[in-house]
């Protein structure tokens, strides 16, 4: 599918939308990808495909490789409205080229997936897509069960309600763990589950993870930022911080 336009004014005369086999690519995804690629056709390159995509969360990504450039956007947002696809595909494409993303994309975007409608969707998506991914959370070397009521019983009196506890599938480095509100779900990367890493940086990012079900997060700019100025506080508070920082920063 080409874009028209002038003769030679732009290298979207020459865009070739190829979707990957398998895949059932939208029209209103192609045209909300053609506006976006518009206001970036001197960085973008002249060959595209966009899909939407089975991904567990909520997320969307954009590659750029050689003269070609990759959009999976999730589809979650299959029944989206075009603004809204072009106000991510726009911020996909300011972040792969290092750019600040509009404030006018975010804003549309985040307005519309924090829809109770939206956030339903994601919810049931969610559900049946990680529920296959959960673990039993005692591991070889440490015990998810064990750290939750350590740091429970240390730094929230005890009263908090446990969460699912889970490791990862997967060892990652990248992300040590993320707190799931929909599913009440906490789960914590599978790389941390060795020998060599100490029970206080478990504990730690146990911590971390079940702040974000006691500090709520705040909304600037279209955008909703879940470390704030009080969560950033509240960690510090950690009894071993300063070492936990060291652990984070030698195993990345």
């Amino acid at each position: 599918m080409a874009c028209k336009g002038k003769r030679n004014s732009s290298p979207l005369e020459k865009f070739v939308w190829s979707p990957p086999r398998g895949y059932v690519t939208e029209e209103i995804l192609l045209s909300a990808a053609i506006r976006a690629c518009r206001e970036y056709h001197p960085k973008v390159p002249t060959v595209c495909s966009a899909v939407f995509y089975p991904y567990t969360e909520l997320k969307s990504t954009l590659r750029m490789k050689k003269e070609a450039l990759h959009i999976r956007v999730s589809d979650i947002l299959r029944g989206a409205p075009e603004e809204v696809l072009q106000a991510l595909i726009l911020v996909l494409i300011a972040r792969a080229l290092r750019r600040k993303p509009s404030p006018e994309a975010l804003r549309i975007y985040n307005e519309y997936i924090h829809q109770p409608q939206v956030e339903a969707c994601h919810a049931k998506a969610r559900k049946k897509r990680r529920r296959k991914l959960l673990t039993d959370p005692k591991g070889k070397y440490h015990d998810l069960n064990e750290s939750f009521k350590r740091i429970n019983r240390r730094y929230f009196a005890g009263n908090l309600e446990k969460p699912i506890l889970s490791w990862s599938p997967t060892a990652s480095r990248r992300q040590l763990g993320y707190h799931d509100a929909h599913l009440n779900v906490i789960v914590i990367s599978r790389w941390l589950d060795r020998k060599t890493v100490p029970p206080f940086f478990v504990d730690f990012i146990m911590y971390h993870e079940l702040l974000h079900i006691v500090v709520p997060a705040e909304f600037r700019n279209g955008k909703r930022i879940v470390h704030t100025r009080e969560f950033k506080a509240l960690e510090k508070r950690y009894e071993l911080y300063d070492d936990a920082m060291a652990w984070l920063h030698r195993i990345r």
